[in-house]
């Protein structure tokens, strides 16, 4: 066993080491530390990011919904064309009668019957397309909101992304 000068030299050594290895140690925990904010900060950014994701699928189902509607609001228009061209091959044959004679007296009743039914079936047509058409006007508003709203998620879910992205490349060290 030794004695004396060595005794405190091994002694002095053995401290050294120690307080190096506590260095060390909390170094490390500083570390560990920093990590676990950062990994925090991650989790609530991404789980911030996940629940704009569903927001948005949420809002593009309402969209997709919304353009349904819309199309078979523009399909409803669209089947008023054979009903126009009805009324208007009926039109054009008294307009024809009442240019050939100088009267309307002269106008066949069948052609005046044509006009008539040919504007019957027009006003059964557009008789449940009114109310479309006051709604098409809110549907299209209610697509607009829905858009803005997705542009203010996505900013959202970007600047998080740029946070995520900071914390895993913070840059150079100051």
């Amino acid at each position: 066993m030794p004695t004396g000068p060595v005794r405190i030299a091994l002694a002095a050594g053995a401290l050294a080491a120690l307080l190096f290895l506590a260095g060390l140690l909390v170094r490390l925990d500083t570390r560990l530390s920093a990590q676990a904010s950062a990994n925090q900060r991650t989790l609530a950014a991404t789980g911030s990011i996940v629940h704009l994701n569903e927001a948005l699928a949420g809002r593009l189902a309402d969209v997709t919904a919304l353009t349904a509607q819309a199309r078979a609001s523009l399909s409803a228009t669209s089947s008023l064309t054979p009903l126009l061209d009805q009324l208007h091959t009926a039109l054009t044959s008294v307009t024809a009668t009442v240019g050939r004679t100088g009267s309307g007296a002269n106008a066949s009743q069948a052609a005046l019957g044509q006009v008539g039914a040919a504007l019957g079936r027009l006003q059964a047509q557009t008789a449940g397309m009114s109310t479309a058409s006051t709604g098409l006007t809110a549907q299209e508003g209610a697509i607009v909101g829905v858009l803005q709203g997705m542009v203010g998620d996505l900013q959202s879910v970007l600047a998080d992304a740029r946070r995520i992205r900071r914390v895993f490349d913070p840059g150079p060290p100051a």
